[in-house]
């Protein structure tokens, strides 16, 4: 049976500038605007292409999602949002993964901390203390209900971290 692979993304840079808005409608700043493709080009040379991408429905983790999306040629109309990613708990995000089918391989998420630090511990052998914006986790099981249980953490990138 092949591998479940979980790419668990933290929204990038959101901007600050206009206090009038609601959290969930804050958008990218310029540098969150060039951070997420930046990541969705890694993933692309890595070889980590989704079947799946769900969203937070904050305009911040929809933007990432959709720039990571446009860098792995997947269609942003098929970016599925859940809402409950929105504040959503580990439990939350551990119940949208597993209620995936177990034809899809590759799942990325686009969430929030500190939901996605809560996530990227609970999967790894050492303690993680904070997931930078556009940070991703790789994580995986050997079924969508193992993530659960046994995720194991595979690999941690993030914008500021050297490249090889």
């Amino acid at each position: 049976m092949r591998q479940k692979t979980l790419l668990v993304v933290r929204h990038a840079k959101s901007c600050w500038l206009d206090d009038s808005l609601d959290d969930i409608d804050r958008p990218l700043n310029p540098r969150g605007i060039a951070n997420a493709p930046e990541m969705g080009q890694r993933l692309l040379q890595r070889k980590h292409v989704p079947d799946r991408i769900i969203s937070s429905a904050a305009v911040r983790a929809f933007a990432t999602a959709a720039a990571i999306a446009a860098k792995l040629d997947y269609p942003k109309d098929d970016i599925f949002v859940a809402d409950n990613l929105y504040h959503g708990s580990k439990d939350d995000v551990l119940g949208v993964i597993e209620a995936l089918s177990e034809e899809i391989h590759t799942v990325m998420i686009v969430l929030h901390n500190p939901t996605i630090t809560e996530l990227a511990n609970h999967a790894a052998a050492e303690e993680i203390d904070n997931v930078p914006t556009c940070g991703v986790l790789l994580i995986e099981a050997a079924t969508w209900a193992g993530f659960r249980e046994d995720g194991t953490l595979i690999d941690f990138d993030y914008p500021k971290r050297p490249q090889e």
